[in-house]
């Protein structure tokens, strides 16, 4: 039996299976990039490979169809960000205050999961992951901004008004402040959790009503209906169990 992948362009991307040998892609690939990437997936432990593209009767794929060169002579362009970006920013200062945090407190292992992260919020706790960080941020929010500013190049510290806001997002307490952004996140997984519970109660209800009239349907009819309502309550579980529940605090605010 031969050993086979199916997946979708998501492989282009860090994977290493050292013995695909032969890779088939269902397209010609948007970009160079794209295409050298998926290429590189094989032959990655002796150089050797096989891979055949399917181009189909679109001008995007009938272009290489008659000239293959410039795809296959393809480079992988380094990826360019646009530092001043108020998005990007955000996101760095973050992380920054996250790792300040991590090394002032000296903490071991990971944040835990977001159902640790639950509990602790509805008993009122003022203390442990994200609070213990949030409150760290508070008292030195002024420093860690500053400190975050200066490791920026010089024309980008000399925006000032994005320097003023990127200051206010690490020490103000107010909406779309870090503070703000943080607790929210877990507001959002707590509204969508009761919504999950909610239809699974629904659910609950419909099979109970479903048993009350079992006697109006056939046997197989009324297990087939059953059986139905059950796999829609095991697939919400599973989604309030791996979708928000047991997710790494760290992966659920990344």
């Amino acid at each position: 039996a031969p050993n086979l992948i199916s997946a979708t362009p998501t492989l282009e991307m860090g994977i290493d299976i050292g013995d695909l040998s032969t890779m088939l892609l269902c397209s010609v690939p948007p970009e160079e990039a794209n295409y050298v990437q998926r290429m590189g997936r094989t032959g990655r432990r002796d150089g050797n490979a096989l891979n055949f593209v399917l181009a189909n009767a679109r001008p995007h794929d009938l272009q290489f169809w008659e000239n293959p060169n410039p795809m296959l002579k393809g480079e992988v362009a380094a990826p360019g960000v646009y530092i001043a970006a108020e998005a990007v920013l955000i996101r760095q200062i973050t992380a920054f205050t996250l790792d300040s945090y991590v090394a002032k407190s000296a903490m071991k292992g990971d944040f835990g999961k977001v159902s640790e992260v639950r509990k602790r919020r509805e008993a009122g706790h003022t203390s442990g992951f994200p609070m213990d960080w949030l409150t760290f941020t508070t008292t030195e929010g002024e420093a860690l901004a500053k400190a975050f500013i200066e490791l920026l190049p010089d024309d980008v510290q000399a925006e000032s008004g994005l320097m003023d806001r990127l200051t206010r997002f690490v020490t103000a307490d107010e909406t779309q402040s870090m503070r703000w952004s943080v607790l929210q996140a877990f507001d959002d997984a707590d509204i969508e959790r009761a919504k999950l519970v909610d239809k699974r109660e629904e659910l609950t209800k419909e099979k109970r009503k479903l048993a009350s009239k079992q006697a109006e349907f056939k046997p197989e009819e009324y297990e087939k209906l059953v059986d139905r309502i059950e796999q829609d309550r095991k697939e919400i579980n599973r989604l309030i169990r791996n979708g928000i529940d047991d997710v790494p605090v760290i992966k659920f605010l990344t």
